[in-house]
């Protein structure tokens, strides 16, 4: 399965998402990026498939392994924990019907992700 961009990267243990526009972010993240377990630091893509990210996927994103569809829900959740570590208030209201909201809303509370 072909990853579809942007993507959300989440980290094991980390409330706080990345949001990478486009595979040239993707190379530069990663490579400046600790990645803690294969098995449990994730990819999410627009559609809200889930990959795994092996040694070989950090400079080839290719090599990411599809690991399942990602309920709306589950991201629903992840994307309040990621507001709540920005320190956004009112995130238990927070309700996406879309991963593209869930999206727009971790690329505009990211911190200085370079």
């Amino acid at each position: 399965m072909k990853i579809k961009w942007p993507v959300i990267l989440k980290l094991n243990n980390e409330d706080t998402m990345f949001y990478i526009e486009n595979l040239q972010d993707y190379i530069e993240h990663l490579q400046n990026c600790y990645l803690t377990d294969p098995d449990y630091d994730l990819l999410i893509d627009m559609d809200g498939n889930i990959y795994s990210i092996s040694e070989a996927a950090i400079t080839t994103p290719a090599q990411a392994n599809f690991k399942k569809q990602m309920e709306l829900s589950t991201f629903n959740q992840l994307v309040r924990n990621h507001l709540s570590a920005q320190q956004q208030c009112c995130v238990l209201k927070i309700e996406i019907t879309t991963f593209l909201q869930g999206f727009e809303l971790v690329k505009n509370t990211a911190e200085d992700q370079a």
